[in-house]
């Protein structure tokens, strides 16, 4: 419902919900992230933040949200806040475990960083960079 809101207000200009981060809607359920929304918004790094939880049978985010993301840029980074819970058997009742996301930027450019765990510290890991196109 709000991406379509969203894709008529930005009807006639094609680049009003281009962004290079978004955060994608329903915790990557299939309400959301419409190939249509998708095409609109050109993302770079998607954040999805989810928990392990079955939803309708299925765990968040569903595969095929993240396979339409996947089709429409290969080069995608997918930062999600579920990663490792089915191995540490994790779910929402006790998913508290530093999936954490930082990203920094300077106007010129994006720097986007992920919490991991080494020998049961939490250490930030850069995961990519982006730099604004030349005008």
């Amino acid at each position: 419902f709000v991406e379509d809101l969203l894709l008529q207000k930005a009807a006639g200009e094609r680049d009003l919900l281009r962004a290079d981060v978004l955060k994608v809607g329903h915790h990557g359920s299939e309400t959301g992230s419409s190939l249509k929304f998708i095409r609109a918004v050109q993302p770079s790094v998607i954040v999805i933040m989810s928990g392990r939880k079955r939803y309708s049978g299925t765990f968040l985010p569903d595969q095929a949200v993240l396979d339409r993301y996947g089709r429409e840029n290969p080069r995608l980074v997918v930062l999600r806040t579920d990663e490792d819970d089915a191995r540490q058997r994790r779910d929402t009742t006790n998913d508290q475990d530093g999936d954490d996301v930082y990203m920094y930027t300077d106007g010129e450019s994006l720097r986007v960083f992920k919490a991991v765990s080494v020998s049961g510290r939490r250490v930030w890991r850069r995961v990519t960079s982006i730099q604004k196109d030349a005008p």
